[in-house]
């Protein structure tokens, strides 16, 4: 019985064909993915650095695996081996589909961030998600892929003279990997340390849960933080309040695309003719950016008194950032300021209330005294488009409320996928409208386009409920969205950041009424169409029009105010630390796409 232990213990598992060819299929999935994330990570240090660090990666997964299937082999039940084998294979599969998506589509490794905005994401984005990323080349690596290692995968092992010296190589890089770690010879970025996908992903999912969990907690309590501070925190009220106030969130819509900013294709006719006919109402500000690129982020920022600095980017050249950073949940949002200021708030959204793990602008929204979610209990339903708030809206305007109104509207506007955002009466622009470099691509710019121009529409409709009387309708997008402007990628992401990701409308319109009632607030606003900012402050500008003063607002960081000092010197850093950009001095030398580039 001991012989027979003795005789498994010292047999080479790599003799046995399940073993070997295991092995090297799941190596070359780990090796691809290893060299492609090493060289996305590294690709400005291609150095001995670059080099050494590759092979510790290599070295990691040789040690952890030969232990692992090692272990496998000491079972007994010839069963257990093959299922234990079969996961690993398959695990390691799944893990690599998705790694090389997000490294082909993204230029970044799985990590745990990207797992929080998945866990974020309802079923009809996901869906419309793959709808726009998958396409015939990655479908066409995936299937290389496959077959290599299926060639791999039938291979036999070497002759038994060959595997005998395993053990001594084993044993050599066992003590590499040691000392390295006894020296502190690790890499230094965590990016670059994993050795094997099957363990990165299990790691990243659990810090995303981790994090999550932690916001889950915090969140319990925000309710009653909120409803505390509002009995505590003093606040002067508008003297001369303005009746309404809206506020018209856009989504993935880039400035350059819209006609009202000088897009040579016509956009935005609505709004152009708006602006031909009544100027003095429709005030268009030219240099806005948004200070991420997606939506969690940009809007956790602007609907809230938490900003880049907060989160630890200094953008004051004489401060650094907050020694004491904190969540963006901690901080007194947009919602609840308005509520303190004495306004009934309501929030309209065609996005959808609930996410697995929630997101910043549901989360905020739900705290006005009146809530209504579109698409709530109907994620799949493609055809429910903006238009569908604005019997909403109606109906809350009939018969007018008495009191001051803050009114949030939240669209879907232009997020992939495009051709999804709009009715088909308003498939106005097709593929022989634009230049681009292949069919498909222009029949992708053309529904964007064509996204925009029903946004346009609804955004007029929506202005039109409030022309007769005291208001003030702001829009805005979250983001921008890059749709082949200079390279051949679509969509936004802070790891491939660019100023069209950033680049967003910042609109202003106000009733005759509204110009009659505030004189010199209108002067404000028109004096401030060319200022340069950055919208993490917005809540800052929508406390300056409504007249709320309150702990935490800062007059110098609103786009109106009339000391600029703070404005002009502030550097506009997007992104967030990994990929931080400055605007002014590193996007902006992008040029945009040129008028003759397009076609009428």
């Amino acid at each position: 019985m001991i012989g027979n232990i003795l005789s498994k213990i010292l047999q080479n598992p790599f003799y046995d064909k399940r073993f070997f060819r295991t092995f090297l299929a799941t190596f070359a999935l780990n090796f691809i993915v290893l060299f492609f994330s090493h060289y996305i990570v590294l690709q400005a240090h291609f150095d001995m650095y670059y080099m050494l660090s590759f092979i510790y990666r290599i070295i990691m997964f040789f040690v952890s695996y030969i232990a692992l299937f090692y272990l496998i082999y000491l079972l007994h039940f010839y069963f257990l081996q093959n299922f234990l084998l079969g996961i690993i294979l398959l695990g390691s599969v799944v893990c690599y589909v998705v790694e090389i998506f997000l490294l082909y589509t993204f230029d970044t490794p799985l990590n745990s961030y990207l797992i929080i905005v998945f866990l974020e994401t309802n079923l009809q984005e996901s869906i419309e998600f793959l709808h726009t990323y998958f396409n015939l080349t990655f479908c066409l690596i995936c299937i290389a892929s496959f077959l290599v290692v299926w060639g791999i995968y039938r291979l036999n092992p070497p002759p038994l003279h060959t595997l005998r010296s395993l053990k001594w190589i084993y044993a050599f890089l066992f003590l590499l990997v040691i000392g390295a770690h006894v020296a502190h010879l690790r890499p230094s970025s965590p990016m670059l340390r994993y050795s094997d996908i099957l363990y990165h992903t299990f790691h990243s999912f659990h810090r995303a849960l981790s994090k999550t969990q932690a916001f889950i907690e915090e969140y319990k309590t925000l309710n009653a933080k909120f409803d505390s501070l509002s009995s505590t925190l003093q606040v002067e009220k508008a003297e001369n309040p303005i009746d309404n106030i809206v506020l018209i969130i856009g989504e993935s819509t880039q400035r350059n695309k819209l006609s009202l900013y000088g897009y040579p294709l016509p956009t935005t006719p609505l709004l152009d003719q708006l602006k031909h006919t009544k100027p003095e109402n429709l005030i268009v500000f030219n240099d806005v950016i948004a200070p991420h690129a997606q939506t969690h982020e940009s809007l956790s920022l602007s609907l809230t008194f938490a900003n880049q600095d907060s989160q630890g980017i200094a953008t004051l050249q004489d401060e650094t950032s907050q020694s004491t950073q904190k969540e963006w949940y901690e901080y007194l949002n947009i919602i609840d300021a308005f509520k303190l200021g004495g306004y009934e708030t309501l929030s309209i959204s065609n996005q959808e209330g609930v996410s697995l793990f929630g997101n910043a602008a549901a989360s905020i929204l739900k705290r006005a005294d009146r809530v209504e979610f579109v698409n709530v209990g109907d994620s799949l339903d493609l055809t429910k488009h903006d238009g569908a708030l604005l019997p909403m809206l109606q109906l809350y305007l009939s018969p007018p409320p008495t009191e001051n109104r803050f009114i949030v509207l939240h669209l879907m506007g232009s997020h992939a996928r495009y051709e999804s955002r709009y009715p088909v009466d308003f498939k106005y622009f097709h593929s022989e409208n634009v230049i681009a470099p292949t069919f498909a691509h222009k029949s992708t710019l053309a529904a964007y386009l064509n996204s925009v121009l029903y946004g346009d529409f609804v955004i007029s409709e929506i202005i039109k409920q409030f022309k007769d009387s005291d208001s003030l309708v702001l829009f805005l997008s979250d983001h921008g969205e890059e749709v082949y402007d200079f390279r051949d990628f679509i969509g936004h992401s802070d790891s491939k950041i660019s100023r069209f990701m950033v680049e967003i409308p910042f609109i202003i319109y106000v009733s005759d009424t509204f110009i009659n009632k505030h004189p010199m607030l209108y002067e404000r606003i028109q004096q401030a169409k060319d200022q340069r900012y950055m919208n993490d402050d917005l809540i800052h500008t929508l406390l300056d029009i409504a007249g709320i003063s309150l702990k935490g607002y800062e007059p110098q960081r609103s786009i109106i105010s009339l000391d600029k000092s703070l404005l002009d010197k502030r550097m506009r850093k997007v992104g967030d630390k990994s990929n931080l950009k400055d605007y002014d001095k590193e996007l902006m030398q992008i040029p945009t796409p040129k008028q003759e580039n397009l076609e009428h």
